[in-house]
């Protein structure tokens, strides 16, 4: 590299130092932001006035949804009626440990209905573990 390239390089990154800690630390906020304490901790006095009317927006459509009104025909309809329903039912599935952070092989409650072939897999796991700790440390 040539000394004028590296000149130039050095200029321009010192100029994008300058810049960044001009506009961070030392320009000062055109408009002085107050910090109000709220429901939802603080906020600041020019979003307020967005808050305020956001507020408002939200109430009026609250106000709308609970002037609605269902019509109760429709469950009479005989269109609705010959809907059939293909729902398949949920089966049980096995709880699995009370505590999933806990190391593998605790288990704090007895309420667990995991499966024993399940329990004995994690405990295999636990030993092959314990196995390669004892040989890394030999």
């Amino acid at each position: 590299m040539t000394p004028k390239l590296k000149k130039i390089i050095i200029v321009i990154v010192l100029l994008v130092i300058s810049f960044f800690v001009y506009s961070n630390f030392i320009k000062k906020d055109s408009q002085p932001t107050e910090l109000i304490s709220g429901a939802r901790g603080l906020t600041s006095t020019r979003n307020l006035a967005e808050i305020q009317v956001l507020g408002t927006q939200i109430t009026q459509a609250l106000i709308q949804i609970e002037s609605l009104s269902l019509d109760r025909e429709i469950f009479n309809n005989s269109i609705f009626r010959s809907l059939n329903d293909r729902s398949e039912p949920i089966g049980s599935e096995p709880i699995g440990r009370s505590n999933p952070f806990a190391p593998l092989g605790q288990n704090f409650s007895e309420q667990s209905s995991v499966t024993d072939s399940a329990e004995d897999d994690s405990l295999e796991e636990v030993q092959v573990q314990d196995t390669t700790d004892t040989e890394t440390n030999i």
